[in-house]
């Protein structure tokens, strides 16, 4: 799931400028990453599909192991 998040945003800062943007006559000649805010992000991503995925453990009875 890190990946996922992380192709996201690299997805939406290429592809989207291209796709949404000009349809609005606006031109994104550059962007930019930071590197930093984008592992920021995958790591809140991550952290929510893990408490989810725990919380369903737990609703179901299920015991997990933590490696």
């Amino acid at each position: 799931m890190p990946a996922v998040s992380l192709l996201r945003s690299i997805f939406i800062l290429l592809m989207k400028p291209k796709t949404k943007f000009a349809n609005h006559g606006i031109k994104c000649e550059s962007a930019k990453m930071n590197l930093a805010a984008m592992m920021a992000h995958n790591d809140k991503v991550v952290f929510k599909i893990t408490k989810g995925a725990e919380s369903l453990f737990k609703k179901n009875k299920l015991g997990h192991v933590m490696v």
